[in-house]
């Protein structure tokens, strides 16, 4: 893949070696609990409370007559990962994929992810600067700059 952009090739440039995304990466304690400790620790019953007053919003129905989902994963996920919206991570992505794609336990997935970041940052959807997950994710859904490439840009609105 070739970055011309000037902004792309700054935003590289611009990374650093994200020493907190590797010690996230390292002790990721979510993965050894049950799925009742996870969603205790979570808050799952306040989240799906959440959730269910909010799906009868209007935009909810409207989405499910545009694109045939439904209001309740597209809340699960929204809760789940940002707690709709309010933590949505303060790492900087390029820097965080940039170190995963150096590290060597999953550098070809990371990798296509620091790729995908780089075209985000050519079409103007990303920044040098954008901020996410410990692990590059970005947006209401923490989706991985791939997956956004993939499923759709919503402007600056997702990120």
């Amino acid at each position: 893949m070739l970055f011309r952009s000037p902004a792309a090739l700054a935003a590289l440039a611009g990374t650093t070696y994200a020493s907190g995304t590797i010690a996230a990466d390292r002790n990721q304690s979510g993965f050894r609990l049950s799925f009742e400790q996870f969603m205790a620790k979570r808050g799952g019953s306040t989240i799906a409370a959440r959730g269910r007053t909010m799906k009868s919003q209007p935009m909810f129905a409207s989405i499910e007559r545009t694109y045939g989902v439904p209001p309740g994963p597209l809340l699960a996920i929204w809760g789940m990962e940002t707690g709709f919206g309010a933590v949505k991570g303060k790492q900087n992505v390029l820097s965080a994929i940039a170190t995963l794609a150096y590290d060597c336990r999953r550098s070809a997935f990371f990798t296509d992810q620091l790729y995908a970041a780089l075209t985000l940052v050519d079409r103007g959807v990303m920044s040098a600067s954008t901020r996410g997950a410990m692990h590059g994710e970005i947006g209401h859904t923490q989706f991985l700059p791939k997956n956004v490439l993939q499923y759709g840009e919503i402007g600056r609105a997702h990120v």
